[in-house]
């Protein structure tokens, strides 16, 4: 997805079962907003955790719009190297 300006991002989406009781729902919703709220904090304080950009709600499904950060998942860079050093772990 890209934004007005360009900015290439990812939409990450958790859309609830429909029959979700409505207590159920609020506390996905609450969970959902917290998270939201730590990732916009971690995403200013750390570089190498994306920015979150937006967390928009429709129609009963939750968005979270993150900066795209190019590069391979986890998964390829553990299937790449038979043993991952720490100095390439923590950069």
């Amino acid at each position: 997805m890209d934004l007005p300006n360009k900015q290439r991002c990812v939409v990450k989406q958790f859309s609830p079962p429909e029959d979700i009781p409505p207590e159920a729902l609020e506390q996905a919703k609450r969970s959902f907003e917290r998270e939201a709220i730590v990732l916009h904090q971690l995403g200013h304080e750390h570089p190498q955790i994306p920015r979150l950009l937006a967390y928009p709600q429709e129609k009963g499904q939750f968005f979270l719009v993150q900066e795209l950060i190019e590069g391979d998942d986890l998964r390829s860079e553990i299937q790449q190297a038979e043993r991952l050093t720490e100095k390439k772990v923590t950069n």
